[in-house]
């Protein structure tokens, strides 16, 4: 069993069991606590170009329960490119793959896309990883 998702929820269930009197306030509770899982490899997102260039996952999350509002997923990775040339990479995707994507802020390093109740944000910051220029993180949250 993977310890990385084993102590997150370990955690929680200590948390919550302390805040009950009972065993079963504490089931009733703990069934409707969303779902968490990390991962360590590209997991693709709906709608979402893979970015095309050479990187390096490292990882992401994914809470709430599969295809339903408040579900979102966040991935991180490492790229060659510095961070203007990815988020332009980007809204030029997303754009492409029918996402709204407002213009983007001087000195934001980030871009927001919407498309049919969904969104993305996409942020670039620099890397300090030997062989690469840019720390890229995508967030995608379900809509209704």
């Amino acid at each position: 069993m993977n310890m990385k998702i084993l102590l997150p929820a370990s955690l929680i269930c200590l948390v919550t069991l302390v805040n009950f009197s009972s065993v079963a306030g504490f089931c009733e509770t703990a069934a409707k606590l969303p779902k968490f899982k990390l991962f360590q490899q590209w997991v693709d997102f709906p709608g979402i170009p893979k970015y095309t260039g050479n990187f390096s996952s490292q990882g992401g999350t994914d809470y709430g329960d599969a295809n339903s509002d408040g579900r979102v997923l966040s991935q991180s990775i490492l790229v060659q490119e510095d961070k203007d040339s990815v988020l332009k990479w980007y809204s030029d995707a997303l754009t492409s793959y029918g996402w709204k994507v407002p213009n983007r802020l001087p000195n934001i390093n980030q871009i927001n896309a919407s498309k049919s109740g969904q969104s993305c944000t996409i942020e670039a910051s620099s890397s300090s990883q030997a062989g690469y220029s840019s720390k890229v993180r995508i967030v995608y949250r379900y809509g209704k």
